[in-house]
């Protein structure tokens, strides 16, 4: 009798940075319209003329960011007069480093990280932009890390204003935004609207259909033949679309896998699918591997004492608590508390006639924080 095992050296991926979720896949589909709205939208930057900026909108996991790249790799494949630059604001969010990964791209190194004032690599770019009539379309990927950091308008007003100083420089900005709910009118400052004036991209979320042809092309590219059925497939599907975001079934597909694997075989059956992934675990890794070292020890801090506290603390218990452990004056304090508050990793209620004391909460449980952390 022959056994469908796998041997210790075995495995059952083909290619596992198929199911990474800035995999750019060959073949792109369901995204025509978004696609030609945006190429719309840089498509004056091709004669050497100013693209119209636009910002995208959509949950995460609706194919923003994999637009863009697609995007931008046939500008660089057709064009030098286009320079396309992709900044993700979750790691790059000050002046200094959104300006320097533009600089990296147009000089091929980033700028000295001591020693040299932003008003020198700002110049750089706009002498550089301006004499060589290149166009520069500047993607802002994640942009409502912006948002929570008040960086915003500083940032796009230096970008959307670079012309002003540098005559003949052309740089347009296309804004990525993952939480929906957002107005971006109510974020950017009339100065700032009034030369940015974007124009609106929509990525709604996948249908079914949709969702399982993107699986079912990942798990083709990314698999070996016969390691998981169409019966499985649809299984990973169905949770998918419930979740809403494309990215669960990506870390269904690699966990379920995992785990056929830990059992030795050479197919994922349907006891391997996973149940642990969620929309809202993704959105909790997301939002923390956005903060800094810093902002990593304070939510810690907060999460361990919400645990251990059979009420909900006040500011000022909290303040009292994390001044002790982290040495942290009450402004930062209260800066850090709106930020995670923005990030909608905690809530912040008024208590009635108490002033400025506010009750915290968390909006994920104590020890899923922890457990990412």
């Amino acid at each position: 009798m022959k056994r469908n095992l796998l041997m210790g050296d075995q495995t059952l991926f083909r290619d596992p940075d198929i199911f990474e979720i800035d995999h750019v896949p060959e073949q792109f589909n369901f995204r025509d319209t978004q696609l030609s709205e945006l190429a719309y939208a840089i498509r004056p930057a091709m004669a050497g003329g100013r693209p119209f900026n636009s910002v995208l909108r959509g949950l995460p996991g609706t194919g923003k960011t994999t637009s863009v790249r697609v995007l931008f790799s046939e500008i660089e494949q057709t064009t030098k007069r286009v320079l396309p630059v992709y900044i993700n604001c979750k790691n790059d969010r000050t002046r200094v480093s959104i300006f320097g990964s533009i600089f990296n791209r147009i000089f091929g190194h980033y700028p000295p990280t001591t020693g040299i004032a932003f008003r020198k690599i700002y110049n750089e770019i706009g002498n550089y932009l301006s004499e060589s009539r290149t166009v520069a379309v500047v993607c802002l990927d994640d942009v409502n890390y912006l948002m929570y950091e008040n960086r915003l308008n500083d940032i796009l007003y230096v970008l959307l204003r670079l012309y002003e100083e540098f005559p003949g420089a052309r740089l347009g900005v296309i804004a990525a935004v993952s939480n929906i709910e957002v107005d971006f009118m109510t974020k950017v400052d009339s100065a700032v609207w009034s030369v940015f004036r974007p124009v609106d991209i929509y990525f709604p979320a996948y249908g079914y259909e949709e969702v399982r042809e993107i699986l079912s092309r990942r798990v083709r590219c990314g698999l070996y033949p016969g390691a998981m059925s169409g019966e499985v497939l649809d299984l990973i599907t169905q949770r998918t679309v419930t979740a809403g975001d494309l990215r669960v079934g990506l870390a269904i597909i690699k966990e379920s896998v995992a785990n056929a694997e830990k059992a030795a075989r050479k197919e994922v059956l349907a006891e391997d699918v996973s149940t642990s992934v969620s929309a809202k675990d993704i959105r909790l890794r997301d939002a923390i591997g956005g903060l800094s070292p810093e902002e990593k020890k304070f939510l810690a801090v907060l999460a361990e004492v919400v645990r251990d506290s059979e009420e909900l603390p006040t500011s000022g218990i909290l303040y009292e608590i994390v001044n002790k452990r982290l040495s942290m004056g009450y402004a930062n304090f209260h800066k850090r508390l709106r930020k995670l508050e923005s990030m909608e990793i905690i809530s912040m209620k008024s208590l009635q006639g108490r002033g400025q004391t506010r009750e915290i909460s968390l909006r994920y449980e104590a020890g899923e924080i922890l457990k990412v952390l």
